[in-house]
């Protein structure tokens, strides 16, 4: 891949969505058929009788009077008092000359489907993701004005924008062939329904570009009404990210046995983030990586680093997996695709996840992973542990099998506003001993009644 477009994080927004019925009619210009547009054509010249008309057709009796009765019902003539037959006032105006092809409109209903954002009001086609009920993501909050008013403000923007919802293809209209979409004009609004709550997910752009910073995010910029979703973006991630850890993070490697042997230093130099150095390693080495690790290309990483370290007798042994205290963390679609991996791989699915937790009944904590771990993984795999016994605490993340295998990923904040999120920023470790150091600490924690608070799902 090439370095400008390498990602530095892998993180899902969703924002608060609601999907509407639409009921409406539209007017189109359609052309007549040939016999009525030869009677209009006599009457443009002047009023007749349906005697003369009959003569000037040559038809009998009965056709002409099938024939005029069909027009008078369209309204498209009507008769004078002196018996005479004459084009309507709607009528004159399809003619720009006599020998002009008439367009007359004709009304057109239709019931349908349509999502609204809640925050700019941007439409779009429902689809199989309409489903997504927000979680594994950061969620964007609109106003409960918004909220609660949906139905109101969604029948001022489709009267507002009708023409640009037909060219944008959101509307599907029933079109003759000939029938042109831009004579397509709004006839009546009869009815919006809010029918229910959704979330519309977006993946982050979060790239780095050729210097190794951070490229700008443009999610919205296709959409006709963007400014208050980048505002909204862009608050939210600033108020998660929260300052910067990279002096913590200097600490917490200081304290690692073997932390020479990794070589992070040069990354997190002078109080930021360098990582033009992170992607000299990486190109030297397939032991360094950047992103998460459910990542597509990490968690392939993974799986491959994993599977070449185990053997058979070592695939009862668990996998221990510690969580950081991140907000980005497991906000992805990928992280449960991870998890899904994990548990049906046989040297994986006895992994055990602990999840920093403030104290035993910790209920913000408590909800806050339930948000993205399954009902599943949280019944089988996923544990709570005491925050403040943790020997790394804060945006360390560690996955260690005995004797095999050890990552290590730290989610650092760049003071920089240009960093959207924290970047992971990752290492496989080989060294044993190194392993061991960080196998052992697992193994601490599990036996530690007071501090192991047991399964996630048994926490209610």
């Amino acid at each position: 891949m090439d370095e400008s477009l390498i990602s530095y994080h892998d993180v899902d927004v969703t924002l608060p969505s609601q999907i509407f019925n639409v009921a409406f009619s539209y007017t189109t210009k359609e052309t007549l058929d040939f016999i009525d547009t030869m009677v209009l054509r006599l009457l443009i010249i002047a009023p007749l009788s349906a005697l003369k008309i009959a003569k000037f057709l040559d038809l009998s009796n009965y056709e002409t009077e099938v024939l005029l009765t069909s027009l008078l019902h369209r309204q498209q003539i009507q008769q004078l008092e002196d018996g005479n037959f004459s084009l309507t006032t709607k009528l004159q105006k399809a003619f720009t000359d006599v020998c002009a092809i008439p367009y007359v409109s004709k009304i057109e209903e239709s019931m349908q489907k349509l999502s609204f954002e809640m925050l700019g009001f941007n439409p779009s086609a429902t689809n199989q993701n309409t489903n997504d009920n927000g979680a594994n993501s950061i969620k964007l909050v609109a106003s409960q004005e918004n909220l609660s008013s949906g139905e109101a403000l969604v029948y001022k923007e489709f009267q507002k924008n009708f023409r640009t919802y037909c060219r944008q293809g959101l509307i599907k209209l029933n079109l003759e062939a000939a029938e042109e979409e831009k004579n397509v004009q709004l006839y009546k609004l009869t009815q919006v329904e809010k029918l229910r709550d959704h979330s519309r997910r977006m993946t982050l752009n979060l790239t780095l570009d050729g210097n190794s910073l951070p490229k700008e995010v443009d999610e919205f910029s296709h959409l006709e009404k963007s400014e208050v979703l980048d505002s909204t973006l862009y608050d939210t991630l600033k108020e998660l990210k929260k300052g910067d850890n990279i002096e913590v993070i200097l600490d917490l490697l200081s304290e690692l046995d073997g932390n020479d042997e990794l070589g992070l230093h040069s990354v997190f130099s002078d109080n930021k983030l360098h990582l033009d150095h992170l992607l000299s390693l990486k190109n030297e080495s397939s032991d360094y990586f950047i992103g998460p690790i459910y990542s597509e290309e990490n968690a392939d990483l993974f799986f491959e680093k994993i599977l070449s370290s185990s053997n058979q007798k070592g695939e009862q042994n668990p996998l221990y997996w510690l969580a950081p205290s991140d907000n980005f963390w497991g906000k992805s679609d990928r992280f449960g695709d991870l998890i899904d991996r994990l548990s049906t791989n046989a040297a994986t699915k006895n992994f055990k996840c602990f999840l920093p937790a403030a104290y035993r009944d910790d209920r913000q904590s408590i909800n806050y992973y339930k948000q993205i771990i399954s009902t599943q993984a949280g019944a089988n795999n996923f544990y709570l542990v005491n925050e403040s016994y943790l020997k790394y605490q804060g945006g360390l993340e560690i996955i260690v099998k005995k004797d095999s295998f050890c990552a290590l990923i730290i989610h650092a904040r760049d003071p920089r506003n240009s960093f959207l999120t924290t970047v992971p920023i990752g290492v496989f470790i080989s060294d044993k001993t190194l392993i061991q150091s960080f196998y052992n600490i697992f193994k601490e924690i599990e036996s530690d009644e007071e501090n192991f608070y047991g399964l996630l799902n048994k926490r209610k």
